[in-house]
Order: C-alpha cells, then structure tokens, then sequence
C-alpha cells in the first residue's frame, strides 16, 4: 500500500499475474473476502510521473484506487466472475515484528489513535498495530529505534500531535521443552466422560523452522509432506500420516501426533474438540501465557464413554487442553528467547568497543573480516532481543566510527535456566510475565493431571 499525499489514502500497487484489469472492474479481494470496483488505475513513472490507464495486461505494475479501506498490507485480487482460482502467499518479512508496546491516550481521542494505528500498520509493512479485547492499543515493531520513530510518527504527524503514553517493550518469548516427558500423563473431564493420554517430547528445530517457513504445514500437499518428514528428518511414514495438526493457529511449529494403539472407538468424534484444546494450549502456555515452540505431543490413548457427546463439547475441550499442559510440564520445560544476527561495519579502533558492548549484552561475535579497498571491518555477531533494548543507542552516544547496526531475527535459543523457579533469572521472568497479563500464581503438574 502507498500513501497519497494526505496519507490518508492509498494506493493498492499490485503485479497482473494473469489476464489483464480495467477501470470499473469488480474484483474479489482474497483476504477479507470481500468485492470492490476499481475506481482508477495509474503507472508509476517515477517520483512525480504517473500516467492514468483504462486497462492494464499481465506483466504489468499498476497502482489501483478505490481498494484502500479493505486491505490492510497485502491481499490476493481476482475477478470476481472467476470461481477457479489460487491465493499468492502474504510477503513474508526479513524481521519479524518482536517488540510490543502498549499505547494510551486520552478518552477524547480514542477513535482518533485507532485510526491513526490503521494509517500506520498501512504505512510501515514492518509493523503491527493490535486492539485487544480489553481495548488496550499496542504496536509491535522490529527494534527499539523503530518503535521509537513509529511512535513520534503516529503521535506528531497521524493525532495532530496529541500526547500519547507508552510501556517499554516487551519481548515475546516462547515455551518449549529439554526432554521427552518422564511418564505418560492423564486427564479426565470433569464429567468423566473421557480420558486422554499423552506424551511430549522436543521438536527438531530444523523441522519447527521447515514449518515457519511453510515447507511442511496443513496447506502443503500431504504426500510432499510425509516425503520431507520421511527423507530430512527421519520420520515413519506411518507416523507422519498419523499428524492431526499443528499449532497455534493452526500452522505454528507444534505437532499433535495421533499415537493411540488400536482402535480407539469415537475417537473420530471427538478428534475436533482435541485439536482446539490442543490450540488452545499452545497459543498460550502454563508458564506465561506464551506461544508454546519445537514441541511434539503424542496422543498415546484415550477412553470414550458412549454417551459423551450429550454432557457437553466444553469439557472436552477443557480435557485436551489440560493434558497438552500436563505433558508440556512434564517433559522438563524452557523458554525460548528470540535472537538478532546483527552486521556491523566499523574501523580497527573502535572493534574492541564493539566485542565488549555485544559480550555485556550477553552477544557473541562469531565473524569478523576485513573489506577489502576499505579502512572498515565487517561484523556479525549474535545479539538476545531482550539485550537489543539500549544497545543500539550505546553505540550512538559514544563519538566512534561505528555504521549503524543492521538486524536480522535468525532464530530462538533456549535458556537453560528452570523457569519453575523464581531464584533465577528466567524464572523472575517467567513471574513478572505472569504479574503483567495478571495470571495469577502458577499451577503446578498436579493441577492439570489426574
């Protein structure tokens, strides 16, 4: 999306793939799913060139007016007589959007700050702008210096410059597992109209990241699916046909794997209700509240009373989840904390400078090589995004001949702190997480099992 001039309209630049578009012509826009006219159509010949068009064939860029109010940042546009047609994957960025901060202003601007928070989702492809149930606003951005420039952009130029408060970042981190559970877990509704069975175990990481990536995921051929299981990761066949699902949201790098011996009757039933549980779960894990990572859980058997489906689908639901928790807490739980590749350029004097900030950043420099014709060095260093927060202005206050930081996120790492306990730095974290999304005190094995 493109802003005009006032920056309150956009305009929708898109490639023709396939066929050709004309002014007036009613698209489906895939997504929202939802039908527009477009209105104009214009080529871009440079910063003050464009050109209006009636009709624009395949191979072309062009520049739409009228599509502004129902895409967001990226959308698949077909005509809309056509029922035979495929979804383009949505732009996947280089670094994902980490750090939130919460934002307030006052009453009387309310409306004002959730229609600036659009304008500016729209402008920066790198951000994005949330609205909770609890009608809190946050924005989420890649670093701190670009949360920074996000928020004086919104507060000066998109609210007129109206006073807004913010919180510091907050990193999102993720849970995940050491070891494979030390004993099968159990869970019965509270009907005792069934009782789960399950196992948890870690993921490869290499197959988490072949899911974030889209390699192996429930919108990838199954067949191709059970190939790269099979080939790259060493998986049964059988096994890889036994997968239910992933999670979150359905294509998060988590896997419930159907295990049960035998024939379990109505287990077919009741699959639906497990998978939601199992969601449900792994959106938001026992420890903080956080997205659970890398983690295979196995159900290994349950038992189905006849009449089940007539106590209620509820219970069930609340069944999975409680065992997805118990086999997590039982399978020696971590967390994952995301982190930064970051290149920096610099001269021979101020690379002890840099070594030093990224060890106290608890960073390391893995690659340091001279450019050649040139007086500057080139560093890459691995920097925690909890770490990053001050980093970027450390360099900044110091008068050195450092080029401004480049990042990338490159992956999570654990730490190998036990989260359970507040005595350690991981652990307080886990309690301050739990402080802030008021979730009260920790459950424990015992609460989630029977």
């Amino acid at each position: 999306m493109i802003p005009t001039y006032d920056i309150k309209k956009f305009l929708a630049l898109a490639r023709v793939l396939s066929g050709k578009i004309s002014t007036g012509l009613k698209v489906r826009i895939i997504g929202p799913n939802c039908f527009k006219k477009v209105e104009r159509m214009i080529i871009l010949m440079g910063k003050n060139k464009k050109h209006t068009f009636d009709e624009v064939t395949s191979g072309n860029i062009v520049a739409m007016v009228g599509l502004d109010d129902v895409i967001s940042k990226s959308a698949t546009l077909i005509d809309a007589k056509n029922e035979n047609y495929h979804v383009i994957k949505d732009m996947r960025l280089p670094v994902p959007p980490l750090l939130p901060i919460n934002i307030k202003a006052q009453e009387e601007i309310a409306m004002k700050l959730l229609e600036g928070l659009t304008l500016l989702s729209k402008l920066d492809p790198m951000i994005v702008c949330n609205v909770d149930e609890k009608a809190t606003s946050s924005i989420s951005g890649v670093t701190e210096p670009h949360l920074d420039r996000c928020k004086n952009y919104l507060q000066d130029d998109l609210l007129g410059g109206a006073k807004i408060t913010s919180t510091s970042p907050i990193v999102t981190f993720c849970e995940s597992v050491l070891d494979r559970s030390d004993c099968t877990v159990m869970k019965m509704s509270r009907n005792k109209s069934i009782c789960l069975y399950m196992v948890a175990r870690p993921l490869d990481k290499f197959l988490a990241k072949a899911i974030d990536d889209g390699r192996i995921g429930p919108h990838v051929d199954p067949e191709f699916c059970s190939n790269i299981l099979n080939n790259e990761f060493g998986w049964d066949r059988e096994l890889a046909n036994k997968i239910w699902c992933f999670g979150p949201n359905s294509t998060g790098p988590n896997i419930l794997v159907n295990m049960c011996n035998g024939v379990v009757k109505h287990l077919d039933d009741i699959k639906g209700l497990v998978i939601e549980g199992f969601q449900k779960a792994t959106l938001a894990g026992p420890l903080a509240g956080e997205n659970m990572r890398n983690i295979r859980f196995e159900l290994r058997d349950a038992k189905i009373a006849k009449d089940f489906l007539s106590r209620g689908p509820k219970q069930i639901i609340d069944a999975a989840q409680h065992v997805v928790y118990a086999a997590y807490l039982s399978a020696h739980p971590c967390l994952m904390e995301p982190i930064y590749l970051v290149e920096i350029k610099a001269i021979e004097r101020d690379l002890c400078l840099i070594y030093q900030t990224v060890y106290n950043k608890r960073g390391h420099v893995f690659k340091e090589e001279k450019m050649s014709d040139s007086p500057f060095y080139n560093l890459q260093a691995y920097l925690p995004v909890m770490e990053s927060l001050g980093f970027f202005t450390d360099f900044q206050a110091r008068n050195s001949d450092i080029i401004f930081p480049l990042v990338v996120f490159d992956h999570w790492d654990i730490r190998n702190l036990d989260p359970q306990k507040s005595d350690n730095e991981v652990g307080s974290l886990v309690l301050q997480t739990r402080i802030r999304k008021k979730l009260g005190d920790m459950k424990k094995l015992s609460y989630y099992e029977n």
